[in-house]
């Protein structure tokens, strides 16, 4: 009889199981492969304070920014757990003094992914367009390449132009105004292709902004409703009762988990989350907090 019940159970079971998927992006601030090096030296205790929150993040998928190379990545996304994908961005050529750090040098900026192993995914080839003056690459996966592709790009956009004019005259403004259409280009190849997809990290805009000019030039829904985007976190400020990531004034996100029609319709409601540091604001892990959200995947 137990037999019998075992049986009907897998007939009448559906095909395939919802599964859910969560997905974070997550600036790691200056993250050097050795110890006391960088523009945010750290010690060992420091790194496994990150590996801890890493654990705590528990994320499928976690797109990252500013990490020097694999290494440093393998000491944050523990390698039994996780693959690491990272940018093949050349190294800079001449040192860069830090700023706020005299006698430290500013080390390779990397994005990437940590992917945990039993997510099946494709690398793809870097999005090297994204590099203007010297900027940081897109790292593009596939994720369920052979079931359900989602294509996932990893980006760090250039600093220092977060709100207002992209007309503006400062170099940073008119860095990110020449990044804007070639990011736009890889949305809308992605959505004449008829791909599921995600962009994921460090856009340096704030993006939640009422009528901010970056947004509405992407969120175009051209050249189909592929490219009518959505953000995981609209609508919401980089806080959890009412505490903030960082610092009050960066209430409005930079990082931003961007998304398709068709992903984002797969975003299971409320599962947003800002994953805010337990360490005195003197003494934070990294200037962003890592966010999330689950995705349902068939």
């Amino acid at each position: 009889m137990l037999k019998y019940f075992c049986v009907l159970a897998l007939v009448f079971s559906p095909v395939s199981a919802i599964a859910a998927l969560k997905i974070a992006t997550w600036n790691l601030e200056h993250l050097a492969e050795q110890n006391e090096e960088g523009c945010k030296p750290r010690t060992e205790n420091d790194y496994l304070t990150l590996k801890r929150y890493a654990e705590s993040l528990n994320a499928d998928i976690v797109s990252f920014q500013e990490v020097e190379n694999r290494r440093a990545a393998e000491r944050v996304f523990d390698p039994e757990i996780y693959n690491i994908e990272i940018s093949t961005r050349p190294p800079r050529q001449a040192q860069v003094e830090c700023w706020h750090r005299p006698g430290h040098y500013l080390l390779h900026h990397r994005t990437g992914f940590a992917i945990k192993k039993h997510v099946p995914y494709k690398r793809l080839d870097d999005y090297e367009k994204l590099g203007v003056a010297g900027t940081r690459w897109g790292v593009e996966i596939v994720v369920y390449p052979d079931t359900n592709p989602i294509h996932f790009l990893s980006v760090h956009l250039k600093s220092g132009c977060f709100k207002g004019p992209l007309t503006r005259s400062e170099n940073a403004c008119q860095i990110l105004s020449t990044q804007l259409p070639i990011l736009e280009e890889w949305i809308d190849n992605r959505a004449e292709e008829g791909k599921q997809f995600a962009i994921l990290g460090d856009f340096n805009r704030r993006l939640n902004i009422a009528g901010d000019e970056f947004w509405l030039e992407i969120d175009d829904s051209h050249p189909n409703l592929s490219a009518d985007l959505e953000k995981a976190g609209a609508g919401k400020t980089s806080s959890a009762d009412g505490e903030y990531c960082v610092k009050e004034e960066w209430a409005e996100f930079i990082d931003h988990i961007v998304t398709s029609r068709e992903v984002d319709l797969m975003v299971r409601e409320t599962t947003f989350q800002v994953h805010l540091y337990k360490e005195p604001k003197d003494q934070l892990p990294s200037d962003h907090c890592p966010i999330s959200v689950e995705l349902g995947i068939q």
